[in-house]
């Protein structure tokens, strides 16, 4: 429990830190008052990346001597299940109601049921269009992004998690302590900016062009951490079962 408790100490000061810069570069870039508007999503977006270096933390506890604690790292799993759990309720029913919508049908102000509703409707009647173009499956596929990224989010922290703990236990191979922290530091870049890229090009690229559905381009989120999982994870057992050995 009490490895649990550090781990989600260490989760609500990453989030505060994180929501607090990506509220800053929101100013700094001119939005003004659209920033607050806003909140709602950079605090999701804050509490799906804090427990990458919240693992990171733990990471000490998990592998002691360089050995997986398989039960120090089901606490971990669990506490980061805790915190999507809390990610899925903030996010699909809490912060929706405290967002302004900015147009009729806004996805961010719709609760995840009002939003898959939507959806349905709205693909039902691109169903209905003869020869239909990018236009009329608009609507449809913008609503069902929104819907697979809030469902497939909600699994982020997890993952960003056990990211958290492969990084970490990798990392101290490196002799030198701040060669350590900029391994760590780069990787949290990275998933930030693979986490960004993907919702932005699979949107821009996919959902505006499209003539038809393509509720799929909401799954791109998850390719880039699990890829690195597989890949970490195939190696840290490796590593670790021939320590047993």
């Amino acid at each position: 429990m009490r490895l649990a408790l550090r781990f989600w100490l260490q989760t609500a000061t990453w989030t505060g830190l994180i929501l607090a810069l990506l509220l800053a570069i929101s100013l700094a870039t001119g939005m003004g008052t659209e920033a607050f508007r806003t909140l709602p999503v950079w605090l999701g977006l804050a509490l799906t990346l804090a427990p990458f270096p919240a693992g990171i933390v733990v990471t000490k506890s998990v592998f002691p001597a360089g050995r997986l604690s398989l039960r120090h790292g089901f606490t971990v799993a669990a506490a980061a299940g805790a915190v999507a759990v809390a990610l899925f309720l903030v996010g699909n029913f809490v912060a929706p109601r405290f967002v302004t919508a900015s147009e009729v049908g806004d996805p961010s102000a719709m609760t995840l049921g009002r939003l898959h509703t939507a959806a349905k409707e709205a693909s039902a009647v691109a169903l209905t269009v003869a020869a239909p173009t990018a236009g009329d499956w608009y609507q449809a596929n913008r609503l069902a992004w929104h819907f697979v990224r809030r469902t497939d989010g909600a699994v982020l922290p997890i993952m960003f998690g056990l990211l958290g703990l492969l990084v970490g236990f990798w990392s101290t191979r490196t002799p030198r302590r701040e060669w350590q922290q900029a391994q760590q530091w780069a990787m949290g870049l990275f998933l930030l900016m693979s986490t960004y890229l993907a919702g932005e090009n699979s949107y821009e690229l996919i959902v505006v062009r499209a003539a038809g559905p393509v509720y799929f381009a909401g799954d791109f989120v998850l390719i880039v951490p699990s890829i690195l999982i597989i890949g970490l994870g195939w190696a840290t057992v490796v590593e670790t079962v021939g320590r047993r050995a």
